[in-house]
């Protein structure tokens, strides 16, 4: 029983470590995308990567939700009901998939002004970054449709009660937001439609 309670222990002293890395990695990430853009925009000029403020700032966000995202799969208990288990492992490749994409419309558009300047119109610079925030969008939903299926189906009434709390505090805002975001998004994009066609 010593034993139990010993290795139990290590575990979650390991794991209390890991959360704190992850925290103190989100905020180095978010002083460097703050604080030290500027440096690090002429450093990637030099290699011919032209990232402005917000593409780097999304960049850190992507790369600390996944990491944050494999800490937390790697360190929690799932629900061990197969249907609770599929629907989550189908949100997980659904984050990976809008990850996916959305770091790679980043790279287009960094690249695209210096290197593919020839191929890269406005017009189709904007629509990527309208796919960016869709899929940006993506993430942050199924990211709070993970905490919906914890709450609902995790076997420790007090990782459901947390998982709850997630799912409404920062899951429910955060998509919210994002929906309206892609409504003036969309606002901006029909605006777009009608200039062009008047023209």
């Amino acid at each position: 029983m010593v034993e139990v309670l010993d290795s139990q222990t290590i575990v979650e002293s390991q794991q209390d470590k890991l959360l704190t890395l992850m925290i103190w990695f989100g905020v180095f990430l978010a002083t460097i995308c703050t604080f030290l853009f500027h440096p690090i925009h002429y450093v990637l000029l030099m290699l011919r990567v032209d990232l402005r403020p917000w593409e780097l700032w999304e960049l850190g966000a992507l790369i600390w939700t996944m990491l944050f995202l494999i800490y937390y799969f790697t360190t929690f208990p799932l629900p061990h009901k197969d249907d609770a288990l599929k629907r989550i492992i189908l949100c997980w490749f659904a984050i990976l998939g809008f990850s996916f994409v959305a770091v790679l419309s980043l790279v287009i558009t960094s690249l695209g002004p210096s290197n593919l300047s020839f191929l890269l119109s406005t017009a189709l610079e904007r629509m990527i970054c309208y796919v960016h925030i869709f899929c940006v969008l993506g993430v942050v939903f199924f990211i709070m449709a993970i905490d919906k299926l914890l709450a609902k189906w995790h076997e420790e009434s007090e990782d459901r009660l947390a998982f709850r709390e997630s799912y409404l505090l920062t899951g429910v805002p955060s998509v919210g937001a994002y929906v309206i975001l892609m409504v003036y998004v969309l606002m901006d994009w029909l605006v777009d439609c009608l200039k062009s066609n008047s023209t």
